[in-house]
């Protein structure tokens, strides 16, 4: 999670992704009237996680899947 160039985010949260080699390289980008940057880092840390089982399990459909604690899992819900 880093900080925006330009300062001002143009969407209350957004995620660009790009592949870096092997690697898949995430850049969130958030409203800081709206988020706080410990739910930025929670969300993103869940989102990998939930990269690494979708792509360990490729079959298996998304709402098998494991977060890591009963809230994110009801907010996720709710979304």
């Amino acid at each position: 999670v880093l900080p925006t160039a330009q300062g001002i985010a143009k969407f209350d949260l957004a995620l660009g992704m790009a592949e870096d080699g092997d690697a898949l390289v995430c850049d969130w980008e958030y409203c800081v009237a709206l988020f706080e940057a410990d739910t930025i880092a929670r969300l993103a840390a869940s989102f990998e996680l939930l990269l690494h089982q979708c792509v360990a399990n490729p079959a298996t459909p998304l709402s098998e899947f494991f977060l890591p604690n009963r809230t994110e899992r009801t907010e996720l819900q709710l979304w």
